[in-house]
């Protein structure tokens, strides 16, 4: 099942940096949901400094922030410590959430694949 735009997302459950998390347990809450390529690659370690530098007021608007990559559980672990991002990061790395949030997107160089599209959020 794909996301329409408008419409509340599907519940799914995903491996994070905190442990195992399901959708459905941030009911409640805004949920910003941003999709990133790669750990520790110059734009995505700004992208989540900027998500790590606006959290308290994420938090204030009761606002929960998950990044989320095709990278490991390892390398996420380590990418996140590194930056002391305040957020879980998740491992999609069988890329379910990506096709589900249809962010694999071909890039305009053919040798460089595919790579995810930016930001979304969830309605409550």
């Amino acid at each position: 099942m794909n996301v329409t735009v408008g419409q509340p997302a599907p519940d799914f459950s995903a491996v994070t940096t905190d442990g195992t998390m399901r959708l459905s347990e941030l009911r409640g809450h805004r949920v910003i949901l941003y999709f990133y390529p790669k750990d520790n690659t110059s734009g995505c370690t700004l992208e989540g400094q900027q998500f790590r530098n606006l959290h308290d007021r994420f938090a204030a608007l009761n606002a929960v922030v998950l990044g989320a990559s095709r990278d490991s559980l390892r390398s996420h672990d380590r990418f996140r410590a590194q930056q002391s991002f305040p957020f879980p990061l998740i491992a999609d790395t069988d890329q379910t959430l990506c096709q589900r949030f249809g962010v694999l997107q071909p890039k305009k160089n053919v040798w460089q694949g595919r790579g995810e599209r930016a930001a979304q959020h969830l309605p409550d």
